[in-house]
């Protein structure tokens, strides 16, 4: 992988959007560790050539190369308000950092 990749930019394509929540749920994955805030730093083949899921490929590439994360972050900034998505990612951190405490 590139110098500078984060996972949870791959992570966040790989998943599959399901449920009413879906944008929220993405912005999670590709928050979850402070990064993502701003554009990821590497798009196209560098990531995802060598994923073989089509429909994985297919959002990765609008996500990442039509400014979909973009949209995303700004979409869910105005749904839930900086300081809601703000709340939600400092739960999700928190219980990140006790499943890794618990050694999970």
């Amino acid at each position: 992988m590139p110098t500078g990749w984060r996972h949870e930019q791959l992570s966040v394509g790989l998943w599959e959007p399901v449920g009413p929540h879906h944008e929220l749920v993405q912005r999670l994955i590709g928050t979850s560790h402070g990064h993502g805030f701003m554009p990821f730093p590497h798009v196209g083949e560098d990531l995802w050539g060598t994923c073989t899921d089509g429909d994985a490929q297919k959002r990765m590439d609008e996500l990442f190369l039509n400014g979909g994360w973009e949209r995303l972050m700004e979409t869910t900034t105005r749904r839930y308000g900086p300081w809601g998505a703000a709340f939600f990612e400092a739960i999700l951190r928190a219980a990140d950092c006790q499943v890794s405490g618990e050694g999970s």
